[in-house]
């Protein structure tokens, strides 16, 4: 299980398009015992340095997003800057 507290895990769902999931690539092998593979959902992995929101915004190309929805123990940290995707 993926513990999102200093780095982002996020799985994006598109209003239309595949999802995707955005996951810092030390939780990468995690995956492989999830339902992710078997799900066909796409990752997108990054380290320390990249910025995870942009991979989340990429994952959105050309959709201007109506609703976000977020779980409530999603730290500020992560929750501000998605506000800008």
């Amino acid at each position: 299980r993926a513990q999102t507290f200093e780095r982002l895990t996020a799985l994006v769902l598109p209003a239309t398009g595949d999802p995707t999931i955005v996951v810092p690539r030390l939780e990468l092998a995690s995956l492989k015992d999830s339902a992710v593979p078997e799900l066909g959902v796409a990752g997108r992995d990054w380290v320390d340095g990249d910025d995870p929101y942009g991979l989340v915004a990429q994952a959105l190309p050309g959709q201007a997003p109506v609703a976000v929805a977020v779980t409530d123990a999603m730290p500020a940290l992560h929750l501000l800057p998605l506000a800008g995707v």
